[in-house]
Formats: C-alpha cells, structure tokens, sequence
C-alpha cells in the first residue's frame, strides 16, 4: 500500500509549535503541555450523536487529524502532517449505581491516569474525549488534548462548533457553519513575513521603553 495516499498535507510548525514539540519529547513522564477541561452535561445525551458530532470536527479541521514528526529525512526541521481520514472513539461510563462521592473520586483517578498517558505525537490523535454518566439525564465530560492543537480560546469556538452540530443533527436540519481556515494557511503567512523588517519595526517602536 502507498502509504502516502493517506497524507493530505504536509507543512512546517510555527515557532511555538516546534518549542512544545520539543518541550514534549524532553519531558520523560510525557504530560507536557497535556490540557484537560471537565464540564456537566445536563439534560438526555445520545452517545451515538454525540460521537458523529465529535467526528465532524475532525473532519471539517485539519488539526485534529494531525501528527508531528521531530525528524524527516532531508529535513532540519520538524513537520506537521495532516492525514486525509481518521477515525474518533468515544469513551464511556456508566457511573449511576455508584454514590455520588465515589463518582467524583473515580472520575478524579480518571483525569489523573488520562493525563499520565499523554499523547504520542508521531502516532496518536491528539484529543480524547470521555463521558460518565452520573446520573439519568447528566454526564461529566472529560475533553483532553494536546496543547500544540489549540489554546483554551480555540476550544470555545469547537465546543460551540461541537454544539451546533449536534442541534443539527437533533432538529435533523443542517446547520450554517462558517468557512474553515486550514492552518496551513497560518503557517504559510508566518513563513512569508519579513522577519528583519518586523524586527526593526519593534526596535524602532519600544526606543522608549
């Protein structure tokens, strides 16, 4: 098999990238840079629904379907390759029978072995993403992932992506997101720029300070 028809691009890391990416690989317990948000979830969720939603973020950013290579033959510098497909799991659990202390313990000792684990940047995908049920109609969400994917900033906007996919999918009509930038795009602009001019221009400016 022609490994390389499962590539959809392949492009260089942008400054802070390549400082977490070595950062990760130094760190030997492999939790560098690992963010987790915990949020409830109220009201009847359809695990399926929420799985298909999850999958169409993959689908629609080219981030989360991307792997981080610290060395390419022919290269000095590490790339970031974005696969054509890949495929998201949801994990969960069934907490109901438990009390709700043990609830709360066991999904602490969750959080801690999942932030343990780490992601393989070479391999893995870069987000994980886990529900218990507490009880009948409330979940707790466990969101993990990578921070060499998105800042806190950029999880609200795909919490609310997230939101308004699984509404659609709800109402059974079809939802109007806007256009998606591919990061590529970024990294491109960020290689164009005139770094002696920016330099010079931030000199000129802080004269004063």
């Amino acid at each position: 098999m022609d490994h390389t028809q499962k590539i959809q691009n392949i492009y260089p890391l942008s400054h802070m990238q390549e400082g977490m990416l070595f950062h990760s690989f130094l760190q030997e317990e492999g939790t560098a840079y690992i963010e987790q948000s915990v949020f409830t979830i109220r009201g009847q969720l359809h695990l399926d629904w929420f799985q298909q939603s999850v999958q169409s973020i993959i689908d629609r950013h080219d981030i989360f379907r991307t792997v981080f290579l610290p060395h390419v033959a022919g290269l000095k510098e590490p790339r970031q390759v974005v696969l054509r497909d890949r495929s998201f799991q949801l994990h969960a659990e069934d907490l109901t029978e438990m009390p709700e202390t043990d609830q709360t313990a066991y999904i602490s000792q969750f959080k801690e072995r999942d932030r343990q684990k780490g992601f393989n940047l070479q391999k893995d995908m870069l987000m994980r993403i886990s529900l218990f049920k507490t009880a009948p109609e409330q979940h707790v969400c466990v969101w993990s992932h990578h921070h060499i994917l998105m800042d806190g900033w950029c999880l609200g906007i795909v919490l609310q992506e997230f939101m308004q996919l699984y509404e659609a999918i709800y109402t059974g009509e079809s939802v109007p997101l806007d256009p998606v930038q591919p990061y590529s795009a970024y990294i491109s602009w960020l290689y164009d720029q005139d770094k002696d001019k920016a330099k010079e221009y931030w000199k000129n400016y802080l004269t004063d300070f």
